[in-house]
């Protein structure tokens, strides 16, 4: 009985395996310079992450289109664990985490700017100017 049940797990951990693997999205293969249709996401906290990610299966290795996430910091916190990094029960690490290393696997470009101003009808974003 034991046996049957441990061939049963390994199937399903092979089977589940094999779900998560077939549903990662391709990595998307334009550019946000050169595609002819270009996406910025504004902001990398949960919000702009999910749209990241969203995008990406989406359109699934095209390209045509162009994706980039801009935000003032190059990681993202997760907000949630901060309180256990006082106790020292989580370490930094396992708050903070790269904007780089979440997006480039997607196909997705960063830029590390800060937003000063939207204008929607032309489509233009201003940004603030560095020292």
């Amino acid at each position: 009985m034991k046996g049957k049940l441990a061939i049963g797990g390994l199937l399903l951990g092979a089977a589940l395996g094999a779900y998560r693997r077939l549903r990662r999205p391709t990595s998307l293969e334009g550019r946000f310079a050169d595609a002819p249709i270009k996406i910025l996401i504004v902001g990398g906290g949960f919000g702009g992450l999910a749209v990241a990610r969203g995008l990406a299966r989406m359109f699934d290795g095209s390209k045509d289109v162009g994706v980039a996430l801009q935000d003032h910091r190059n990681y993202t916190t997760f907000w949630p664990m901060v309180p256990s990094v006082i106790p020292s029960n989580a370490e930094v690490r396992h708050v903070a985490h790269s904007l780089r290393r979440i997006l480039k696997p997607l196909g997705i470009e960063f830029f590390q700017d800060e937003v000063e101003e939207v204008d929607f009808e032309t489509r233009r974003l201003k940004v603030a100017e560095r020292d």
